[in-house]
């Protein structure tokens, strides 16, 4: 008799045990019976002893057949190879552009792991993970209408296995700037009487600089013309808006 060894089933996940292999036989009187062998420990019998070799990992194995004759044949190794790893990155982080704001994102690829199918879910760090979204691996993915805070990311594919094989979270923080604030102001008043050389000056910090200013009179006229910055000169007696 001849003994060759078919896959079955393959592995589904990296890391899985779930494959399984055929013997197959041809010739002889049949009776047989089958022992089955992992070439990393090649005296020591594995499974059971019949055709089929069930729930095993990614490795080399071969079987021995013997037929009711007692004549025994040794297969060649069979290799069962694993599926490519789940392989997944974050691309871009866009931080938050003003204080507050819920317009951050973070972007993910994934490849490998038998499909270009994905599905990821994601969360606040000890919130609750949004429903599955799919994405694939031409399209990518961007996850939008973020607030600035820690999330946490699992991504699976359509196989149902896991980044890194396992339910593992990437851990992502979305920035934002801090809160722009007016922190100081200089105002200096009138020499006289009907003069115009009053001024203002601001100090300015948080956000995202550089910045720009847009000073009003108090009938609510730009006034550009006079200043463009944290400083404006050659004021009347009045009040004064500034939106930074």
């Amino acid at each position: 008799p001849k003994v060759g060894i078919e896959e079955i089933t393959p592995i589904t996940c990296i890391g899985g045990e779930n494959g399984s292999i055929r013997a197959v036989v041809t010739g002889g009187i049949g009776g047989n019976q089958y022992t089955w062998y992992n070439e990393i420990d090649p005296d020591t019998p594995i499974g059971n002893t019949t055709e089929i070799l069930s729930n095993i990992k990614s490795g080399n194995y071969f079987v021995i057949v013997e037929n009711a004759e007692a004549i025994k044949v040794v297969s060649d190794t069979f290799e069962v190879v694993a599926p490519a790893i789940l392989d997944v990155a974050i691309s871009n982080v866009t931080p938050v552009t003003c204080y507050g704001n819920t317009d951050g994102q973070i972007s993910i690829e994934a490849t490998g792991a038998i499909t270009d199918r994905f599905e990821y879910r994601y969360r606040k760090i000890e919130g609750v993970f949004s429903n599955w979204i799919s994405f694939s691996e031409a399209t990518k993915s961007r996850i939008s209408n973020l607030g600035s805070d820690l999330y946490e990311i699992e991504v699976r594919n359509t196989k149902g296995c896991f980044y890194k094989a396992i339910a593992d979270e990437l851990s992502v923080r979305v920035a934002e700037p801090t809160l722009l604030a007016i922190t100081s102001e200089e105002v200096k008043g009138l020499t006289g009487f009907g003069k115009n050389n009053g001024s203002i000056e601001v100090a300015v910090t948080g956000g995202t600089p550089a910045y720009s200013y847009s000073w009003e009179n108090e009938l609510g006229e730009n006034l550009d013309a006079l200043s463009t910055t944290s400083k404006i000169e050659g004021l009347a007696a009045g009040e004064y808006n500034l939106l930074v």
